[in-house]
């Protein structure tokens, strides 16, 4: 398949990484550190350094399309497969790489826009509408459409299965543009509710198109091309990569804490960082445990608690802790109140006798 569409590979790809020249571009213009995640409610509970965004981000995302590529071009379905759905396959990625990191860019460089819902809403809502236009023209394969049972092993299933999802995609595009003017969580939810909607009515429609194959005595069992072994292998590779990172993520980090004559600044492995000025920390406490509270936004692990909280003593407060409710260091200000750890107790007690010593508590 790829040697057929050489110029569409070459093409998507130099669009992938447009962002990345764009970021060269605006190299002195950026800052070090950019926001490029957000929450639910709009807060920025990500960040990464200027060079992560600008060369990494892109990389990842031409990665992931080559991986697409791969794996759809050997997929024996595809051999009498439309050109249409599966130049689909060539700009999703493309599309997605531009519009992220342009928004990214955008919002690093002061521009006033809403982080809440225009983005997901409107890539979603452009991704139902273009993929229920393709839908009907896809034919049987195992990387592309509505791929259960009975639709794999029914051609007159799969297309009558398609043409109802296609149609159904289309009003899912259509009905989840409204998310752009709802105020709050409103729009998540909405999300949340049509993409249940776009996923689980053409697989009840499958079966139920199956059932009354049955009953009509017209359900034959005719399969696309079984899939390579060498699909399976990979599928559990991928997988367990996938798995290891999660594990990474989730269970290895660490909190810094760098000191110079006039403040201190905390960094952490998945949060930007603070400084705090010694004369503007009013008290400083010891404490053997401090309850988290509910995560206002920020990164939440086994391993660290970073970013804003919110509890009964403290109201909203800011937290860099390590996850294991031991000692912390209470620190309070004009600002607000910090709460700060280290890897176990004695250090957590040397980052209180140090900031003890600067800040003359």
């Amino acid at each position: 398949m790829l040697k057929q569409y050489k110029r569409a590979a070459v093409l998507s790809s130099f669009a992938i990484l447009l962002p990345m020249a764009a970021g060269l571009l605006l190299w002195n213009r950026l800052p070090g550190v950019m926001v490029t995640h957000w929450g639910p409610g709009g807060q920025a509970d990500g960040w990464t350094g200027k060079g992560f965004a600008v060369f990494v981000l892109p990389l990842i995302l031409l990665a992931v399309h080559w991986l697409c590529l791969f794996v759809t071009s050997r997929d024996p379905g595809h051999r009498e497969q439309s050109r249409k759905p599966l130049a689909m396959i060539f700009w999703i990625m493309p599309v997605i790489s531009i519009v992220c990191c342009g928004f990214v860019y955008a919002l690093a460089l002061g521009w006033d826009l809403s982080t809440s819902t225009a983005i997901p809403v409107l890539l979603l809502g452009l991704m139902f509408l273009i993929i229920g236009n393709y839908l009907p023209k896809t034919r049987q394969n195992f990387t592309l459409g509505i791929k259960v049972k009975w639709a794999l092993e029914n051609e007159e299933n799969w297309n009558a299965t398609h043409r109802f999802g296609g149609r159904l995609w289309v009003i899912c595009g259509i009905a989840v543009l409204p998310g752009l003017l709802l105020p709050g969580m409103a729009p998540f939810a909405l999300i949340i509710a049509v993409t249940a909607v776009a996923v689980i009515l053409p697989m009840v429609y499958s079966y139920r198109y199956h059932k009354k194959q049955l009953r009509e005595g017209t359900a034959s069992v005719s399969p696309v091309s079984v899939a390579p072994k060498w699909a399976k292998w990979f599928t559990a590779i991928v997988l367990g990569l996938v798995l290891l990172l999660l594990a990474v993520i989730f269970f290895t980090g660490s909190i810094r804490v760098e000191y110079s004559e006039t403040a201190f600044t905390v960094d952490s492995t998945y949060s930007a960082p603070i400084t705090v000025a010694y004369d503007s920390i009013e008290a400083v406490e010891f404490r053997e445990k401090v309850p988290a509270g509910a995560k206002t936004y920020g990164f939440n692990s086994p391993r660290l608690l970073l970013g804003t909280f919110q509890n009964d003593e403290f109201g909203t407060y800011t937290r860099y802790t390590v996850n294991d409710g031991g000692p912390c260091v209470v620190l309070r200000s004009g600002e607000g109140v910090l709460v700060l750890s280290a890897a176990d107790e004695a250090a957590t007690r040397d980052l209180y006798d140090t900031l003890l010593q600067k800040t003359g508590k």
